[in-house]
């Protein structure tokens, strides 16, 4: 037996002749999209291409919205509020979009529709959050503005970070509570 077997990395490829196979063990049929399966590999590569693009452009317009306001703010920390909640209002938009999209990527089971779902909505709902304030912040610096200085300022970086912080832990409370 190999090094692989003992670490539970069995190998499943054999080769007939000239040809060469790849065995894997079958899913439960419980777990099978059956009305996914005539579905070709290239209508399910640009169905997924597709569901990338508008996300990515959902995101891109919600970069664009924060930087108006950021602009228009010049250091203002009351519009760092109204950014938050765009965000938070932007992940709950994703968040249904995503799930779905998701559906319309016509996976060949249910283990690989929510392996890919939850893998975008990460990706996403981390670029939406993280990767935005970060671009936007930085985008709005002056030419004679040190970074190190404008992320500790008011209106700066980590306003903005606390401020989306503590909207994430109060928006998604206060919506259950008022069941929306």
């Amino acid at each position: 037996m190999t090094l692989m077997y003992w670490f539970g990395c069995k190998n499943n490829l054999f080769y007939n002749r000239k040809r060469m196979l790849r065995v894997d063990k079958a899913p439960e049929p419980s777990d099978v999209f059956w009305e996914n399966l005539g579905v070709s590999h290239f209508q399910k590569f640009l169905r997924r291409s597709i569901v990338w693009i508008v996300t990515g452009c959902i995101i891109y317009l919600c970069y664009l919205a924060i930087k108006i306001l950021k602009t228009e703010s010049e250091g203002d920390s009351t519009l760092s509020l109204i950014s938050s909640f765009l965000i938070y209002f932007i992940n709950v938009i994703i968040q249904m979009t995503v799930k779905k999209f998701s559906l319309m990527e016509k996976h060949s089971t249910y283990t690989r529709y929510y392996s890919s779902y939850s893998m975008k909505l990460t990706w996403c709902l981390f670029a939406n959050t993280c990767m935005i304030i970060y671009f936007v912040n930085m985008a709005t610096l002056d030419n004679h503005t040190e970074p190190k200085g404008y992320i500790f300022k008011e209106g700066g970086l980590l306003t903005d970070v606390s401020t989306i912080m503590i909207t994430d832990m109060i928006y998604p409370a206060v919506f259950l509570v008022i069941d929306i």
